[in-house]
């Protein structure tokens, strides 16, 4: 058969039709269809269809892991890029606190105590990494950063509430059991006075009992009596002689707690479900994994003052926080990670549409607290994973590595709601430290007396953060979604995975393929 000569539009064309209707993930796919790529293991670093930069200078604003990923890249492909970033290390909110570290805010200096033990640290932004955030995992690949598995849900840790269950605190594996036994019995009970028959066959409401029975671990009458599933009332296995099953917890004491809210299906959500990931040694490994390769480009300590477009580019103002000194940068084009809760507040000529749309977007608070002491979590049976209350410290984490050491990290309060949020940041850290081992007497006792050297973090109350991350409701605005003259917005933030460092980089993705373009013309 022979070969006729080829119509139609080129590859080129093609691919940027796609990008045009389906952007970077569709481009990708399209790209590797047509073997124009080469993946790797299943998760990235993917290769970006970006143009030959040829020198086109690049101003970006901000060194968390959207400005140096995409310094990272366009580098690579002949871009001509400058990082500025305020503070005086880069991660953005990629925070991880050890011995030694200063944790700064407006009203307050915090000194790391936790003994000078590489085991001992805590993150203080993102702490895990779901197993389908390709890019990220991809980047650790690509860097060589050790992961290790991070224990999100364990059914040996504890739910407290303190208007339920007396105020003591239960193990989550009996919540989730005798949750799971209640309702298949009224369910089981619902089949039996044939109220299904309209919707279910004799022998499919058979089947459906036959279900029920080993979904809530019923009893041959279809009753929920307990279950091995919700432990044993005493140590499990403790002599020759089988464990004592405990009695059920009260079902109107378990809707009365409200554990089933969110919380008991919390790690069942598509970014919390097994297998998570945390780099070994601690989150900011990610950064330094960055830095490593474009802490050439970065100038710390540097604050933006005004961004400006111009009728060839772009210039940015800033000043040396140490010096003093001003400047004005000049770029082809601005890539933008700063949070909103603080570009809004930089002068800049963007259109009025631009500037209102910002004051929309909202960021969730966010504080945490971290201790270090003995492991005396492990000594009742909890590796891993997390308690949850109802007080302000919200949840309490237990450190995923160095099992059986002597000492460890335990995160003391993990916060997101506005009211709490806003109590916690109102304290001084000292306050917030004491107050936050009273809250763990709840869920442990003798807390207050073990843990030491605590530490906290109010993310609002960073200069250059003011915020943890963009709410999910409403979306970022459109209008803030495309180019600002030469200026692109990018960042967790810009994404529709806020709070996630896999939302940093793809938005950076997104951002890069657009300048792409505009230099290809």
């Amino acid at each position: 058969m022979s070969k006729s000569k080829p119509t139609g539009v080129t590859r080129r064309e093609f691919l940027k039709r796609i990008a045009a209707a389906g952007g970077y993930a569709a481009t990708y796919q399209a790209m590797a269809g047509l073997g124009l790529l080469t993946t790797q293991s299943g998760c990235g670093t993917e290769t970006l269809a970006l143009t030959e930069g040829n020198g086109t200078q690049v101003i970006i604003l901000g060194a968390g892991v959207a400005g140096m990923s995409a310094a990272y890249e366009m580098s690579k492909r002949g871009y001509s890029c400058k990082i500025i970033e305020a503070r005086n290390r880069a991660g953005g909110r990629n925070e991880t606190a050890r011995h030694g570290t200063t944790l700064q805010e407006i009203d307050s200096v915090q000194t790391c105590n936790f003994d000078n033990d590489p085991g001992l640290y805590a993150n203080l932004g993102p702490a895990r990494l779901p197993h389908h955030h390709r890019n990220v995992l991809g980047y650790c690949k690509e860097f060589n950063i050790a992961l290790e598995i991070f224990s999100n849900d364990n059914r040996a840790a504890f739910f407290h509430d303190s208007k339920a269950f007396g105020g003591q605190p239960v193990q989550t594996k009996r919540l989730l059991a005798d949750s799971r036994g209640a309702i298949a019995e009224l369910f089981a009970k619902t089949i039996k006075k044939n109220a299904l028959d309209e919707d279910m066959n004799a022998e499919d409401q058979e089947k459906l009992l036959a279900y029920l029975k080993n979904f809530g671990d019923l009893n041959a009458q279809h009753q929920y009596t307990g279950s091995s599933r919700a432990g044993f009332k005493d140590t499990v296995h403790a002599t020759m002689t089988p464990g004592v099953i405990q009695a059920p917890l009260d079902f109107k004491q378990i809707l009365t707690s409200e554990f089933w809210d969110y919380k008991m299906h919390f790690a069942e959500g598509t970014d919390q479900a097994a297998t998570m990931f945390q780099p070994v040694g601690g989150m900011d490994k990610i950064v330094d994994g960055f830095y490593a390769r474009v802490s050439g480009l970065v100038e710390l300590e540097t604050e933006v003052l005004e961004i400006r477009n111009t009728m060839s580019g772009v210039e940015v103002d800033c000043k040396n926080l140490n010096t003093g000194d001003t400047k004005t940068l000049e770029a082809k084009f601005c890539i933008c990670t700063i949070p909103i809760t603080v570009l809004r507040n930089i002068p800049n000529n963007f259109d009025t549409a631009i500037n209102v749309a910002m004051t929309g977007v909202t960021y969730e608070k966010s504080g945490k607290a971290a201790f270090q002491s003995t492991r005396f979590w492990e000594e009742q049976g909890v590796y891993g994973g997390i308690s949850w209350t109802d007080q302000d410290i919200t949840q309490m984490w237990y450190p995923a590595s160095g099992f059986h050491q002597a000492q460890g990290i335990i995160v003391g309060a993990y916060i997101w709601d506005e009211a709490q949020c806003v109590r916690f940041a109102n304290q001084t850290p000292t306050e917030r430290i004491e107050s936050c081992k009273l809250q763990g007497e709840a869920i442990h006792a003798g807390y207050s007396r073990m843990v030491k050297n605590g530490i906290t973090r109010s993310w609002h109350k960073m200069k250059y953060q003011q915020g943890a991350w963009r709410t999910d409701l409403p979306e970022i605005p459109e209008i803030l979604q495309g180019a600002i003259g030469q200026v692109y917005l990018a960042g967790e933030h810009m994404s529709m995975l806020p709070g996630w460092q896999e939302g940093s980089i793809i938005s950076a993705q997104k951002v890069m393929e657009e300048i792409s373009h505009r230099v290809e013309l």
